[in-house]
């Protein structure tokens, strides 16, 4: 293959197309790490973000006519918004802006990021796309920009989706180092994330060696944790902190305290420079101590959250969650205790789901002290995951089924009538969130005070006392 090293310059644009704003629009930060790839290797690249666009992105084709690409990077982040009770595609404006820009630039178009990677071949001829990457990209994308600009053989860049003699192949994905940790970030993206939102993002780690029935992040990230260095983390927010005035962040990584000893450094390193931030992440509950509270607490830490789905010890082993439902309780205990705010998030009508199973939840929920609870009902079913083969097994869906189009599994023990009344009976609660219920009242008051500067997590103003 040519190195991507000796190869012509290349011009790249990398098309963020995430427009989602709930509960707050979702910095780029992957293609801050693309970008910083292409750059090392000397090539040319910009970002067009449609979330610092007025609505429909019409300042899109000028972009894209003004920079001039020879190569169009198009991210897709979320293939839905996973919620079983209003399911929303975000694909179909995704193909649009490809559509768009092909129209005024007719260069080849590689589609990235994770949604696409959950369906590379069945998304790569819809949209009808020249390329795809599927996982980490910064490899195969600095490979591409060469195949771009002097050819190379499509066959040896790895993660590559491509078409050859008419059919779609797909190359596994690459092995190799994965940014993560701190990146430089586009200082006009930064600015209008931080006006838009509540917080800006940082990513301490990749990977899930754990293997939850429904979860896509150990095929997206592997099952081995790729670890950041803590200072180098914290030289991120430091600078975004003194830079930008930014002083409130969202640890992306699927479970923060996967990493005990990375956690605890993080943390330490925050306390040592005396940072005036805060911060937020999702926490397994499992091994929580009073004394990493207290820690994570005077690091900034102002909310935790809990990756909970259920509190009956039956579901949590049939769902492949690695803690039980007494894990959860003393979690919880433990964060009351400190004075931490913490919310729960739980989801019901999965695989084994009862009745009896739903109220045991609901009562261990109860005994959760001054708990925030976000409730869901439905599992979204990815290809090739456990949940996918029970789904076919339980006679949810047919083998045939790509799953592009969104399916949940919804236990059948439940019943329709049932669910709806007690999901209606907790969104009375003061505590308690429902998807399809009261939730869309929090995401009114959230708008309202984003739009009067309130920035951070905003769940906390439903917290008990």
């Amino acid at each position: 293959m040519t190195s991507a090293r000796a190869c012509p310059p290349c011009r790249v644009l990398l098309v963020s197309t995430n427009s989602e704003a709930d509960p707050h629009p979702v910095y780029p930060l992957g293609l801050e790490y693309l970008r910083a790839a292409l750059m090392a290797q000397g090539h040319e690249v910009r970002i067009f973000d449609v979330n610092m666009s007025a609505p429909g992105a019409p300042d899109l084709e000028p972009a894209v006519l003004a920079f001039a690409p020879d190569l169009i990077g198009v991210s897709i982040r979320n293939v839905d918004n996973t919620d079983g009770t209003a399911p929303v595609s975000y694909l179909p404006e995704a193909r649009a802006l490809v559509a768009r820009m092909r129209a005024v630039r007719p260069v080849p178009v590689v589609l990235g990021g994770s949604g696409f990677s959950i369906f590379p071949a069945r998304i790569f001829e819809w949209m009808g796309a020249d390329y795809g990457v599927i996982g980490p990209g910064e490899e195969a994308l600095c490979a591409l920009a060469a195949l771009v600009k002097t050819g190379a053989a499509e066959d040896s860049i790895p993660g590559l989706v491509y078409r050859k003699a008419g059919s779609v192949e797909v190359n596994p994905p690459s092995a190799g180092l994965r940014g993560v940790g701190g990146v430089a970030r586009d200082p006009g993206l930064v600015k209008g994330y931080w006006a838009l939102g509540g917080s800006m993002n940082l990513q301490l780690k990749r990977g899930c060696p754990h293997a939850c029935i429904y979860c896509t992040y150990p095929a997206l990230e592997g099952a081995h944790l790729l670890e950041a260095d803590a200072a180098s983390a914290v030289d991120d927010i430091q600078r975004l902190y003194e830079e930008h005035g930014v002083d409130s962040f969202f640890v992306v990584d699927s479970v923060f305290n996967l990493a005990q000893s990375q956690a605890g450094a993080f943390a330490r390193e925050l306390v040592r420079r005396r940072l005036p931030v805060r911060w937020t992440a999702f926490f397994m509950p499992k091994g929580i101590t009073a004394e990493q509270a207290a820690l994570w607490k005077e690091s900034g830490l102002d909310g935790v959250e809990l990756g909970v789905d259920t509190i009956s010890d039956p579901l949590l082993r049939r769902w492949g969650k690695p803690f039980s439902a007494e894990d959860v309780l003393e979690s919880a205990r433990v964060l009351a205790r400190a004075d931490l705010p913490y919310a729960m998030y739980l989801l019901f009508g999965g695989p084994g789901e009862t009745r009896a199973t739903f109220e045991e939840t609901v009562s261990r929920a109860d005994e959760c002290p001054r708990a925030v609870v976000f409730a869901f009902s439905g599992m979204r079913i990815y290809p090739n995951s456990p949940l996918h083969r029970a789904a076919i097994e339980d006679g949810m869906i047919g083998g045939e089924d790509d799953l592009l189009e969104p399916r949940f599994y919804l236990s059948k023990e439940l019943g329709a009538d049932w669910l709806k009344t007690r999901r209606t009976e907790l969104a009375r609660r003061t505590n308690w969130m429902v998807a399809g219920r009261n939730m869309d009242a929090l995401k009114r008051m959230a708008g309202m005070l984003r739009r009067n500067g309130h920035k951070g997590s905003l769940w906390q103003r439903v917290r008990p006392t």
